[in-house]
This record gives C-alpha cells, sequence and structure tokens, in this order.
C-alpha cells in the first residue's frame, strides 16, 4: 500500500515510525520495547480491511478491535487506535504511554517526511494534514507535561536517518546524497515552533511574554509552556514594571555578538563585588529552580539581583575609557543576562 509517491509505501512509513518511537522511548526513560515495536508493528494493518476501505474514519477504531479478538494485549491494542490521536485541535489525547509515544512518532515523521520534499503547507491548502500533525505534536507534548528537548531528538533522528536511511525515500533524486536537504530540520523545527506559538496565543497567553520565552536556547515545548504561565502570572504583580526595567536594562546595554572575558580580579567597585558575590550564590538556588522546572521560585531568586543591579548602575559607570575595565563589567552583566534567558529574554516583554 502506497503511503505517497515520493514517500514510499505504507510498510516504510511504519519503519520510520519505529525508528522514531524508539528514540523518543529513550529520552523519556520507557522501557517497554517489546510491546511499543508490537504495537508500531500492527499500527496501520487495519488500512487493508474492507472495513476500513469502505469507512475510512473507523482506521485505528477496527485496528484496535481486531488486535483484541486477535488476543494482542490491551495496551497494544489501545494504542494502535491512539496513534491517530488527536485527530483535531480539540480532539482527545492518547491516554497510554505506548500510544503516546506511536502519536509523537507518527505525526513527527508525517511533518519531517512531505517537509523533506517540500510539500509545506500553504495558506488555508495543507493537503497532507501537516499542519495538523504539529499542532497535534505541540499538543501531546504540552498538555501530557512530555519533556523532550525537540531539537536534540531531530537531531538524533537525522543522524540515525543517515545511518538506517529510515528516510531513504528522499533518495528519489539521485543529486541527493544524504536523505536530508540540510535545512530540513531547522525548517521543522521552526515550523513546529510556529504551531506551538499559534497554540499558546489562542490559550489567552500574551504574545510579547511567547516570543520572549520562545526566543530562548529552550527546545522543550513543555518547558517553554510552564514559563510562559509563570511569566503571564507575575506580570500582574504590582512589581513587574519595576523589575521588568532592570531587566531590560542588563539585556540591552550588551553589545550584539559580545565576546563575555570576566575576570574576578579586575572587580574594583564595591558594588560590582557585591552583585557578582549575589549572582554567585543566586545562581546556584535558581539552577536547582530551574531543574525542578519551578520556574515561579527561578522567577522569585532572579528578583534577589534588583537591588543589587540597582546598585550597580547608579554607583558603576560601565562603559569607561578602559577597555579591560569595561569589557569586564559587559562581561559580569552577560553573565547575568544569560541566566535571565534561561526563563526569557527579558527585553521582548512590554511593560
Amino acid at each position: 500500500m502506497q503511503f505517497h509517491q515520493k514517500l514510499g509505501s505504507m510498510l516504510d512509513k511504519v519503519k520510520r515510525n519505529g525508528n522514531i518511537a524508539t528514540l523518543i522511548a529513550g529520552e523519556i526513560g520507557f522501557n517497554n520495547i517489546n510491546d511499543l515495536e508490537r504495537a508500531n508493528t500492527l499500527s496501520k494493518c487495519d488500512l487493508l480491511t474492507e472495513m476500513v476501505k469502505e469507512f475510512d474514519e473507523l482506521q485505528g477504531i477496527m485496528g484496535m478491535h481486531y488486535a483484541l479478538k486477535q488476543g494482542e494485549k490491551e495496551e497494544v491494542a489501545k494504542a494502535i487506535y491512539e496513534h491517530y490521536l488527536p485527530k483535531t485541535a480539540d480532539d482527545e489525547l492518547p491516554q497510554t504511554d505506548i500510544g503516546s509515544i506511536l502519536a509523537l512518532s507518527d505525526k513527527l515523521d508525517t511533518v519531517i517526511s512531505f517537509l523533506s520534499i517540500g510539500e509545506k503547507p500553504k495558506g488555508a491548502s495543507d493537503p497532507f494534514a501537516v499542519r495538523r500533525a504539529a499542532i497535534g505534536i505541540v499538543r501531546i507534548l504540552v498538555e501530557k507535561g512530555i519533556d523532550i528537548d525537540l531539537k536534540k531528538l531531530l537531531k538524533e533522528i537525522e543522524k540515525n536517518a543517515k545511518k538506517s536511511e529510515i528516510l531513504a525515500f528522499a533518495k528519489i533524486n539521485s543529486n541527493w546524497e544524504t536523505p536530508f536537504d540540510e535545512n530540513v530540520i531547522p525548517e521543522v523545527l521552526e515550523f513546529i515552533k510556529g504551531r506551538f506559538i499559534s497554540y499558546m496565543k489562542d490559550k489567552g497567553y500574551s504574545t510579547d511574554i511567547i516570543n520572549a520565552v520562545v526566543s530562548t536556547d529552550d527546545y522543550s515545548l513543555y518547558n517553554l509552556y510552564l514559563k510562559i504561565k509563570t511569566i503571564q502570572q507575575f506580570k500582574k504583580s504590582e512589581d513587574f514594571n519595576d523589575v521588568m526595567t532592570v531587566f531590560k536594562r542588563v539585556g540591552k546595554i550588551i553589545p550584539e555578538k559580545f565576546e563575555s572575558s570576566f575576570n574576578q580580579t579586575l572587580l574594583g567597585k564595591d558594588e560590582e563585588k557585591q552583585l557578582y558575590k549575589q549572582y554567585l550564590t543566586t545562581k546556584e538556588n535558581f539552577e536547582n529552580d530551574i531543574k525542578n522546572k519551578d520556574y515561579k521560585k527561578a522567577l522569585e531568586s532572579l528578583l534577589k539581583l534588583k537591588p543589587y543591579i540597582d546598585e550597580f548602575f547608579d554607583n558603576v559607570m560601565v562603559m569607561v575609557k578602559d577597555e579591560n575595565i569595561k569589557n569586564n563589567r559587559l562581561s559580569l552583566l552577560k553573565m547575568i543576562n544569560d541566566t535571565f534567558k534561561k526563563i526569557a529574554d527579558f527585553t521582548k516583554i512590554t511593560t
């Protein structure tokens, strides 16, 4: 059964799905690989039945019932149905672990596959449901609280594709030396990120906060969601404007592409020494909060730097003639700003 004339058979897709599912299982520490592989192997079999050929909306549903009648494990059978979920933006999500993993792998392969052959949705046109697949990825990761670094996962998929040819279909052109154009993975990442931004806007979160968080180096959609939610709550506090002013002041004084070269021995003024000392204490607490995904507490840790930053800017001239002193002070501020950026680029948030 053909999946797409440029993308091989349905069996080819099932194999690609299986490779991606194994990678996802490794990322989240899921160990029941035998049942995962069994569910993936059977996931598209009902497409060959007369029932599904007549009523295509029963795909997955019939597969689940056939599997149960055949004596397959209940979780394996459920995953056959669930790997199609969510079918729409408001549809139910898969409930089982295997179903969630297969749903993610099936949708990731769909997005990667069609973008690989240049079939990116244009305007309202989305004949291969690529946009719907990306929205499904976003919803599963965010609403089920699955912490996966998408950039890392896509790089692993790319690496595996070159080794095992899980995207061998892309060799349709003899000029393609590998299954991937070098721009496909970044394009996939940006495409999914775009759906995440739209999803968060639809949920009522502020555009400036979404952009501030998404512009950081965090590629876990679940983490991004938690950070956006935390900052949106914080924006309602009385101290928000004052604190944002300080955070922005730190971020905006640093020149673009500035290379940090901090040297503690060059700290001369008491205010910069105190700021550095407090930064070290704050950073340790902050990183523990980040590790625990307690972004409210992490933000509160950062707020402890505010009086020290105020003192620094009130009493220390950053742009002095001595290049070593100037660069050292900028480096101190950059270290602080890089810490801020583990939550958001606060310069993008409106006050």
